[in-house]
């Protein structure tokens, strides 16, 4: 090989190791967010979906989350965590004239540029009946009412959306008693979950989870049955606390 043919095969390669050398440093962005949590493609869909705006409104208030590992649990696997922000929680009941409510709660938040929401719901109707079932023709919401713990007047109920079940806990409430609830002042509290487990069915039109007593789509709580105390720890995870909730938007 001639000379001149040398130093040319010497330069065409030192610039071809140049040119890969900067393309493999490129590939890693050092700026890029890390995510706090990637779900693995055998995870089960957990809850949640996207929307194009976070809610507002008087019956909506900030949540403070409980812990990361809390909101990991919820989201299920359903999407990647990065560094999500905004939590809020809606609060929309309405007394059906005996005493109980029924209506929504909604759960969201903002995470790498998507709003994510859950809307949580109570059942506004009655148990259709069914063979030998202690709930026939119980409101689908029986169990969402006020009650006195202490000598405190406290709330707790259950809701659900596709992917598992609720509970909106009101362990505080400032403004005028009524007997049944407030019309007036604020409330603090808490949301709790519980995710359904895995199964190749859907679950049935007839019975919303909180009356299935077995297998993936049960999401009974003890305490928010029987009102024994205020909050579900028997069976819920505890996702955030929220304060200054407006009752009279809240409760109607």
């Amino acid at each position: 090989m001639k000379n001149g043919e040398l130093k040319i095969l010497i330069l065409t390669l030192a610039l071809i190791g140049a040119g890969c050398s900067k393309s493999s440093s490129s590939s890693v962005d050092s700026s890029a967010t890390v995510p706090l949590y990637v779900p693995s493609p055998l995870t089960q869909s957990g809850t949640g979906t996207t929307g194009p705006t976070l809610p507002a409104g008087s019956n909506t208030v900030a949540l403070t989350l409980d812990s990361n590992a809390a909101l990991i649990a919820y989201v299920g696997g359903a999407h990647p965590l990065y560094s999500p922000t905004n939590f809020k929680v809606t609060v929309d009941m309405t007394n059906d004239g005996t005493s109980r409510y029924y209506g929504t709660v909604g759960f969201a938040y903002t995470d790498n540029g998507n709003v994510y929401q859950g809307t949580f719901s109570t059942g506004s109707g009655i148990n259709p009946y069914l063979d030998q079932s202690d709930s026939n023709n119980l409101q689908q919401y029986a169990y969402n009412v006020w009650f006195k713990s202490g000598v405190k007047t406290v709330f707790s109920a259950f809701a659900q959306d596709l992917w598992g079940g609720l509970v909106l806990v009101v362990d505080n409430a400032d403004g005028t008693n009524t007997g049944d609830g407030l019309s007036s002042g604020t409330l603090s509290g808490s949301i709790w979950f519980r995710n359904f487990g895995p199964s190749p069915a859907p679950q049935g039109p007839l019975r919303n989870c909180w009356y299935i007593e077995a297998g993936p789509y049960d999401c009974r709580s003890n305490p928010v049955m029987t009102k024994g105390s205020i909050y579900p720890t028997d069976t819920y995870t505890k996702l955030g606390t929220f304060t200054g909730l407006p009752t009279s938007a809240a409760f109607h």
